[in-house]
């Protein structure tokens, strides 16, 4: 599994009309290419970004994605 923080400056397109309800379809060609490559190979993404951590990121991946 790849986990992988999208720092808004390189992730997205036309900046200015992200917010988090629509962050998903504003991701780069080159990002979703690289994405889609990867998981060619099997791999897994755990995609985060500021849009859906919420304040404490250790304890949003601790309850969504590992169960604790």
């Amino acid at each position: 599994m790849l986990i992988e923080y999208d720092g808004f400056e390189y992730h997205f397109k036309d900046r200015e009309a992200v917010e988090s309800y629509n962050y998903a379809h504003y991701y780069t060609e080159e990002h979703l290419y690289r994405e889609k490559i990867l998981e060619s190979y099997g791999y897994q993404f755990l995609r985060l970004n500021r849009f859906n951590v919420s304040i404490n990121p250790v304890d949003y991946i601790n309850t969504s994605f590992l169960g604790y």
